[in-house]
This record gives structure tokens, C-alpha cells and sequence, in this order.
């Protein structure tokens, strides 16, 4: 693919320039990788003075790539989402972006200024794909590392197909130096007749361009969150332990979610619920031969915690001084953000998960890591925000371990891979089908959960093991149907590798105690993938097609999102339901 007649771009404080500017020099460098060429910015800072770098970017337009001047009717685009909540699925000419909540935009997207509201004006990071209806071609790009910068799209369509697509890699104004020169991440142009085979080369390359994790086995077992939430007790858990050794279940997990620390940030000073603390928990669990499990927010900070009193400046800051806010935390009081170039707050990471690690605990759960990424003043004034991001992982790895299992959760994708072993793929699936009433599409709602579990299938073991989230049988303190809670069930059985009950087992009835037990002795079966017509032509999946890995045996299910009858593949399938049509 011809990238030549991009227009290469260098975006600073005081402006965007382009490649005949003396004093700021951007060219597109060339490579190969595992037999496919790359491309890279570099931008040169010849001046004299310093500057703050925003962007490195590719500009181009149907005049420059043939390939995006198309009928406007016979345009789409897959754009792929920031972290696990942000939506992923196929745009069309005449439709708007997704909806976001806006008071969730700064942690949902790589950068606000991404997203637009107008139609045909679309965004996505780190991958999107062009399709020709016509000839049946795709046309993937996509950022193959992403260690230090955030890669991004910004793609407008118009009556002739694309009419300009910007390329981008993020310099969050990193300062550089007279002399100095900065790379983007890199860059591949993949086409072909089949997404399917182009989702899977482009994270073929990125998990090796990134050395993704690929050693340690695949965790089944249970998690606390989803029916106790932050009422859990040290007797809620203890209690699943006993009842996952007694009746045999083939769960090695039992891991305790939020609801144990006094604050965030004193993540190992119990609360009142759990007096004897994370090391009474874990031996209760390591007594019936299980694995114990915890979950961590690392990047939150609350101001009433003993670690920000004492280190008020491994906080991100704004450009007054004053501590970033993300969130309200407990009793009103807020949650700042973990600077992750600050060498205090990394000191602070290695110790405390080396701490975990001592106790027993082989399972981590990081949560929130967006926080990480918010926009603020750092510490180094060279870093990104993606190097923030990872450079805190970093710290959690080396204290907890190689041989610890890490499993990221609402994080960017790009600086979690070579150091988590899972990654959460799409937002929670909570026991009500529509949790949220606005259809805001990063919503905890079931649609949205299950559109991303299915898309983003393409992921799993190639950059991670995907988390699909929690599964959930029970009948009791739930407001699903049996048949929304029969639909769960297949799309993490087809699509799902990571495998945790989000019950009470010991509230399980016979039916769906088995059901549980069955998913927990053969998780990750199949590979499975969105039929690509359905793909291209619906962005709620309703066709899904399956191998089972062993066996080559297939099957294809039709997956009915909305409220009303909807006949697919033949078959007219009830709201909220799931069929299967062959296999």
C-alpha cells in the first residue's frame, strides 16, 4: 500500500507543520516486520528553542489513496474503541458516531477532540478498517506497537466515500529538546477480501511486535463483585472457597473485588469488613487448594487516604499545582490519579504488590487504569500519557512477579499488552438487561457488553487472554430472564476464554449449578467470529459463526438484541434471545 502521497504532519502548541518546514523536520520512515512492511513519523526538533509535541500524523484524502474513493452507499467503517468499555463496531455513510455519556468522554477516548457529534465523522484507536462493498475489499491500518504513544484515527466520509482520513500518533506534548527527535509508533496497511483474516494478522503482528504474554494458563473460578458488590465480607468469600472445594467445581479462582481496603490507595489497612485483612482472606482460600485473587484500582488515589497525605505530589496535577480529580470516592471525598513517571508513586506500586505477592495472592485484578491516562502534568515532562500508563504497569509487574496472573480492566489495550495475561474486552455485564437508561453505547447494558465480547474475538491469545466478564446462571437477586441469562451463556461460551462465576454458588440450583460447572471444565473452546456480511452490514452482531478448536466441529447462532421478533438466518428468534441456526 502506497503511503508516499500521505501528507506527513507534525501538530505543536504553536501549530501544525508539515515536511518543508526547515526547523521541524517530519518524514515517513520505512520497515518490515514478520514479512509486512510498517511505516513511522519521526519529527527532528532543528530549532532552538524546545517544543511541545501534540500529534505525529498522516494525512490523506481519495485523491492520494484510490482505494477510499468509493460509492458513498458502498462505504463502511469498523472503528476500534480506546479501552474495554469504548464501543467497536461498523459506521455507515449517513450515520453519526457512538453516543457517549458525556461525563464519561475523557476516560472513554484517547483524545475528546476525536469525537465529533455531525454526521459521516468518525474516530477510532488503534485500528480501523475501510470496506468497499463492491469489490469486496478491506483496507485495515493499524498501530502495531503502542508502548509509547496512543495511535488514532479521525475518518470523515462523503458523497465519493472517504474524504480524508488522519493517522495519528499522540505526543500529548512531550517536551523535546533542540536536537532531539521523536518516532511514532508503527504503522501497517493491511488489504484483503476477508476482515476476519485481517483482524487476525494485524494482532498477529501487534502481539509479537509487543511480546505479548502468552505463558501463563488460562484462570476459571469465581468473582465477588457481581451479587455482593461493595457489601462483600470476608464470610462471603470464604464461604464460595468452601462450596467450590466441597462440590468439586473445577474453579481455581476465588477472587475478592473492591469492598476490603480502607481507601484507595491503602489498599493493603483493612476496612471493618475484613479484619484480618488481605493475608486472613488468602489463607482462607489457599486451605481449600484454591488460588486467592484480589482486586486493585493501582492509579486511584483518594485524598483521605494515609498515601496521599503523605505524597501529595505522586499525584498528576494540573497546570496550577492543584491534584487531577476522575472520580467522587467513598463518603464524598475525591479520587486523584497516580502519576506513573513519578519514581515515588513506582516505588510505591512495586512495594505494595510485592506485599500482595508475599500473602499468597496469584491472581490480580488492575481496574481503572484510564485514570492513569488522564490529562494533566506529569512528573517527566518527556512522558506521554500512554508511557505513564505502562510504565506504572511496569512497576506493578516487577513487584508481583512474572509468574503472577495480572488481568487489566478498564484500560487502554495498547500499554497493557507484554504486561497483563487478560484484559476485560468489553464493560460489565450486570444482572439487569438495560442498566442504564440513556442508550449511551459504552452503557453497562447487555447489548453493548456482548457487540464488543463478540468483535473483538479476533484478540484473544494473540494480545491476551480476553476477559469477556463475569458469567452469571442464577435465578436469584437478578433482574435478567432465563433467556437473557441462556444468551450470556453462549456468547461466553463461543466467544469467552476467561471464565468467572459472578454468583453466589452456594445459591446455585441444580440446572444451574451444572451449567456453571460445564463452562469451567471446557472453557475456551472455540474460536468464533461475526459473519461478515453481518458484520459490514449491522453494527449489533446477529449472526455469529464458531469452530470448536479441538473437534472442527461449527456451529452458527443467531443473537436477537433488540425488543422485538426479528427473523435472522431463516429463523424468527424472540427479544433478548439466542438461537442456533446450523451445527
Amino acid at each position: 500500500m502506497e503511503i508516499t502521497k500521505f501528507a506527513a504532519q507534525v501538530k505543536l502548541d504553536s501549530g501544525i507543520f508539515g515536511e518543508g518546514t526547515s526547523s521541524l523536520v517530519v518524514e515517513t520512515l520505512h520497515g518490515v516486520f514478520e514479512g509486512t512492511a510498517f511505516f513511522q513519523l519521526r519529527f527532528t526538533n532543528r530549532s532552538d528553542s524546545p517544543v511541545r509535541l501534540k500529534e505525529l500524523l498522516w494525512h490523506c484524502t481519495a485523491q492520494e489513496l484510490p482505494f477510499l474513493r468509493m460509492d458513498k452507499e458502498d462505504c463502511s467503517v469498523y472503528t476500534e474503541g480506546w479501552q474495554m468499555a469504548s464501543p467497536c463496531g461498523v459506521r455507515h455513510y449517513g450515520d453519526r458516531d457512538f453516543r457517549y455519556n458525556p461525563d464519561y468522554l475523557k476516560h472513554i477516548l484517547a483524545e475528546e477532540e476525536d469525537y465529533s457529534t455531525e454526521v459521516n465523522h468518525f474516530h477510532a484507536e488503534f485500528m480501523t478498517a475501510i470496506h468497499n462493498a463492491s469489490s469486496g475489499k478491506t483496507l485495515l491500518a493499524g498501530f502495531i506497537t503502542s508502548a509509547e504513544q496512543y495511535g488514532r484515527f479521525r475518518i470523515v466520509l462523503g458523497e465519493e466515500g472517504v474524504q480524508s482520513l488522519d493517522i495519528i500518533s499522540s505526543g500529548d506534548g512531550m517536551l523535546v529538546q533542540p536536537g532531539e527527535s521523536v518516532l511514532s509508533e508503527k504503522l501497517v496497511l493491511l488489504e484483503g477480501d476477508s476482515v476476519q483474516v485481517l483482524f487476525e494478522r494485524f494482532a498477529d503482528l501487534w502481539g509479537k511486535a509487543m511480546n505479548a504474554r502468552r505463558v501463563l494458563p488460562l484462570p476459571v473460578g469465581w468473582c465477588s463483585w457481581y451479587y455482593f458488590f461493595k457489601n462483600v465480607t470476608t464470610q462471603d468469600v470464604s464461604g464460595n472457597a468452601v462450596f467450590a472445594a466441597e462440590q468439586k467445581l473445577p474453579a481455581k479462582v476465588i477472587q475478592v473485588d473492591a469492598g476490603f481496603y480502607r481507601a484507595c490507595g491503602d489498599w493493603l489497612i483493612p476496612n471493618e469488613k475484613f479484619p484480618g485483612g488481605l493475608r486472613a482472606m488468602a489463607d482462607s482460600i489457599l486451605a481449600q487448594g484454591l488460588v486467592p485473587g484480589a482486586w486493585f484500582g493501582p492509579f486511584m488515589v483518594e485524598e483521605n487516604s494515609y498515601f496521599y497525605e503523605a505524597h501529595p505530589e505522586c499525584v498528576i496535577h494540573d497546570e496550577q499545582g492543584a491534584p487531577v480529580a476522575v472520580r467522587d470516592g467513598v463518603k464524598g471525598k475525591r479520587c486523584f490519579a497516580l502519576d506513573g513517571t513519578h519514581p515515588t508513586a513506582l516505588e510505591y506500586l512495586r512495594n505494595t504488590f510485592r506485599q500482595v505477592r508475599a500473602m499468597g495472592i496469584d491472581y490480580i485484578k488492575l481496574d481503572f487504569i484510564v485514570y492513569g491516562a488522564i490529562k494533566g502534568v506529569h512528573y517527566d515532562p518527556r512522558a506521554t500519557r500512554c508511557q505513564a500508563v505502562r510504565r506504572g504497569l511496569q512497576a506493578v509487574r516487577d513487584g508481583f512477579g512474572e509468574d503472577g496472573f495480572i488481568c487489566c480492566c478498564t484500560a487502554p489495550f495498547g500499554p497493557c499488552i507484554g504486561i497483563a495475561d487478560s484484559e476485560r474486552i468489553a464493560t460489565d455485564f450486570l444482572p439487569k438487561w438495560d442498566w442504564c437508561s440513556e442508550p449511551f453505547s459504552e452503557a453497562p447494558n447487555a447489548w453493548n457488553v456482548c457487540r464488543n465480547v463478540i468483535h473483538r474475538t479476533y484478540m484473544n491469545k494473540r494480545l491476551f487472554w480476553n476477559d469477556p466478564d463475569t458469567l452469571l446462571v442464577r435465578s436469584d437477586n437478578t433482574k435478567l430472564t432465563a433467556e437473557e441469562n441462556a444468551l450470556w451463556y453462549e456468547i461466553v461460551r463461543l466467544c469467552g476464554a476467561v471464565v468467572l462465576s459472578g454468583d453466589d454458588m452456594r445459591t446455585l440450583k441444580g440446572e444451574e449449578l451444572e451449567k456453571l460447572r460445564a463452562l469451567l471444565e471446557r472453557p475456551n473452546q472455540f474460536y468464533a467470529w461475526q459473519q461478515e456480511t453481518d458484520l459490514w452490514e449491522n453494527t449489533m452482531p446477529t449472526i455469529v459463526e464458531a469452530e470448536n478448536k479441538q473437534t472442527k466441529a461449527r456451529e452458527v447462532w443467531g443473537f436477537n438484541f433488540d425488543d422485538a421478533i426479528k427473523c435472522i438466518g431463516g429463523m424468527e428468534i424472540p427479544p433478548h434471545c439466542a438461537r442456533k441456526l446450523k451445527g
